[in-house]
C-alpha cells in the first residue's frame, strides 16, 4: 500500500511539474492565463475579439511556436506581473534565435494598455502598435531581450506611450517610437537601441550599442551616453554625459551642459552648442556644414583634444567666440583648430575674442552674446562678507551669482549706478560665478569666498 501511494504522488507531482495548456483561435469571452496552468503554448495564432478581455497572472510564461503570434483586436489585455513573478513572453523552440515567434500585435483602437514586469525575448516584434490615434500604452519595469525589434509602436494624434524602467537588451533594434516620453531606462548591447520621432528621453542609460544609441528623439536629457558607435543623435541634448564613443553626438539641435569626453569625434554637426565640457577626445568639434551655415558654438570649455579641438569640414567661415580653451595663448588655440590655414579647400574659423572667465560653468541663466567687461571688477576677491563691483554699465544691470553646479545663488537688478555692493556672508566657501546682464550682452566674473 505505501508502495501505491508513493507511486501515486510521484505521478502527481511529475504531471504539476509537466502542465501547460495549448492556446490557438479566437477569445471570444473574458478570459484568464493563470499561472496553474502555465505555460501557455500559443501553437497558432490567438486573436482577443473586440470588447474581450485577456488577463494574464503573475508568473505565467507564454510560448510561441514558430511565426504565431498574439493578437489583441480592438480589446484588452492585462498583462501585470510583479517584481517576484515576471510574466513571460518567449519562443517555444528548444533552440530560440531572434525572430522565432512574431509578435504581440495591438491591432486599435486599445482603450488603454499596461504592461508591468514583463519580460519579451526571441520575437521579430515583440510589441507591435499600428498607427494609433487614442491608444496610451504604459509599459514598466520590463526587459526586452534577443528580439530582432523589442517594441514598435507608432502614435499619432493624442497616442502616447509611457515607457518607464525598461530595460533593452540584446536586440537588433530596442524600439522604433513615434510620440512618447522614456525615462529611467537601459539601451545596452542593441545593434540600434532607439529610432524615435517625436519623443523624449529622460534620466536613462545608453551604452555598448553596435551602431546608433538613440536616433531623431526631440529631446535626450540627463542620460548617459558612452561606448557606443554613434551615440545620440536629437533636437535638444541636455545635462547629458557623452563618453567614449566612436561619434558621440553626430547631430542636434541645441546641446547644452553636457560632458563630451573621450570620443574619437566628439560632436559632428549641431546648430547650437553651448556650456559644454569637450574634451579629451580626439576631435572635439568636427563641422562638416553639408551647405548649412552657421554654427552656434559659444560658452564651452574645449581643451586637450588630442588631434583638434575644432576642425572645419566646410568651406564656409565662421565664428566661434567667447570658449575657454584652457590657454590664452593664441598661437596655441590656433593649433587647435583646423581650417582654411591647414587647408585652403576649407572656410576660416574665428576663435577671438577669448572667454576668461570660464562661462560654460554658469549655466543657470538665458544665453546671451558676451561683452567685454574688463573693465568691471570684483573686489575684494577673495570675500568674506561683501563684495563691491564696479565700472557697470548706466543703464539697468541684473546681476546673478552662481554656485559650480549652475545653481542660482542670488539675482538682484540695479538701475543707473555704476557700482553696487551685494552681501555674500550667508553663501558657502567655495568658487562662484557672477553674471551682469545689461539688457543685451552678459559677462561673466568668478569670486572666492572664504
Amino acid at each position: 500500500m505505501k508502495k501505491l501511494i508513493f507511486v501515486f504522488l510521484f505521478c502527481a507531482f511529475t504531471n504539476f511539474l509537466s502542465a501547460q495548456t495549448n492556446v490557438s483561435g479566437g477569445i471570444y469571452t473574458n478570459t484568464t492565463w493563470t499561472l496553474a496552468n502555465s505555460p501557455y503554448i500559443v501553437i497558432d495564432t490567438v486573436v482577443v475579439f473586440p470588447g474581450v478581455t485577456l488577463a494574464i497572472e503573475p508568473g505565467v510564461t507564454v510560448r510561441f511556436d514558430d511565426n504565431k503570434f498574439l493578437e489583441i483586436r480592438q480589446s484588452n489585455l492585462i498583462a501585470q506581473g510583479t517584481s517576484t513573478d515576471f510574466i513571460t513572453f518567449t519562443s517555444n523552440s528548444s533552440s530560440p534565435v531572434p525572430g522565432s515567434w512574431k509578435q504581440i500585435f495591438l491591432n486599435q483602437p486599445v482603450p488603454q494598455l499596461t504592461f508591468k514586469y514583463c519580460n519579451f525575448r526571441y520575437a521579430s516584434r515583440a510589441i507591435w502598435l499600428i498607427p494609433s490615434f487614442l491608444d496610451t500604452i504604459t509599459i514598466k519595469n520590463s526587459t526586452f531581450s534577443f528580439n530582432i525589434t523589442g517594441m514598435q509602436m507608432h502614435f499619432s494624434g493624442g497616442g502616447f506611450a509611457l515607457i518607464d524602467s525598461v530595460k533593452f537588451l540584446h536586440n537588433s533594434v530596442g524600439g522604433e517610437l513615434i510620440r512618447g516620453l522614456i525615462s529611467n531606462s537601459n539601451f545596452l548591447y542593441d545593434s540600434t537601441g532607439l529610432n524615435g520621432y517625436f519623443c523624449s528621453v529622460k534620466n536613462s542609460i545608453i551604452r555598448n550599442n553596435y551602431y546608433d544609441g538613440l536616433n531623431g528623439c526631440d529631446s535626450v536629457v540627463n542620460c548617459i551616453i558612452n561606448n557606443n558607435n554613434r551615440g545620440v543623435i536629437a533636437g535638444v541634448i541636455k545635462n547629458c554625459i557623452v563618453d567614449s564613443n566612436m561619434v558621440g553626438i553626430p547631430a542636434a539641435g541645441i546641446i547644452s551642459n553636457c560632458e563630451i569626453k573621450h570620443n574619437v569625434y566628439g560632436v559632428e554637426a549641431a546648430d547650437t552648442i553651448k556650456y559644454n565640457i569637450i574634451e579629451n577626445d580626439s576631435i572635439g568639434i568636427y563641422m562638416d556644414l553639408n551647405g548649412q551655415c552657421c554654427p552656434k558654438v559659444y560658452c564651452n570649455k574645449i581643451c586637450d583634444n588630442t588631434a583638434y579641438s575644432l576642425f572645419n569640414g566646410s568651406h564656409f567661415n565662421f565664428s566661434i567666440a567667447n570658449n575657454f580653451w584652457c590657454t590664452n595663448d593664441s598661437a596655441t588655440i590656433a593649433n587647435a583648430v583646423y581650417d582654411g590655414y591647414d587647408n585652403i579647400a576649407m572656410g576660416l574659423v574665428n576663435y577671438m575674442s577669448i572667454d576668461t572667465q570660464q562661462c560654460y560653468l554658469n549655466t543657470g541663466t538665458s544665453i546671451y552674446i558676451l561683452k567685454d567687461f574688463s573693465s568691471i571688477s570684483i573686489s575684494p576677491n577673495p570675500a568674506t562678507n561683501e563684495i563691491k563691483i564696479t565700472n557697470l554699465s548706466p543703464t539697468e544691470n541684473q546681476i546673478s551669482i552662481y554656485n559650480l553646479l549652475g545653481q542660482q545663488e542670488k539675482s538682484i537688478s540695479v538701475n543707473h549706478v555704476q557700482s553696487t555692493i551685494l552681501p555674500v556672508s550667508d553663501l558657502p566657501a567655495g568658487i562662484y560665478v557672477v553674471t551682469i546682464f545689461d539688457g543685451e550682452k552678459i559677462v561673466c566674473k568668478k569670486f572666492v569666498k572664504e
